[in-house]
């Protein structure tokens, strides 16, 4: 499964996931840096077409990899997560 960011760079603290119509519950949404820090995460319990994500903070402009997973067994194991990369910024 592919997911997309936009808009991709990101500017402020919103921007949306399109992640298709997969029937995932319980996904799991992680903000990593280039350093490889988790710097967010959110849960969401349900999840079609498009996620709204709202940053909790403005972070430092530079590259950030979207991780997305399903915390139940199926689809997508929390060690194996889908991916996408975004520039944020401002």
């Amino acid at each position: 499964m592919a997911i997309s960011c936009f808009p991709n760079p990101v500017t402020g603290k919103k921007f949306i996931i399109n992640i298709g119509n997969n029937g995932l519950k319980n996904l799991n949404f992680i903000l990593v840096n280039a350093e490889g820090k988790v710097v967010e995460r959110k849960t969401f319990a349900a999840a079609e077409g498009r996620i709204l994500i709202e940053l909790n903070k403005n972070y430092t402009p530079g590259v950030y990899t979207v991780q997305l997973y399903n915390s139940e067994q199926g689809t997508t194991k929390p060690d194996d997560p889908i991916t996408s990369q975004i520039n944020k910024v401002t």
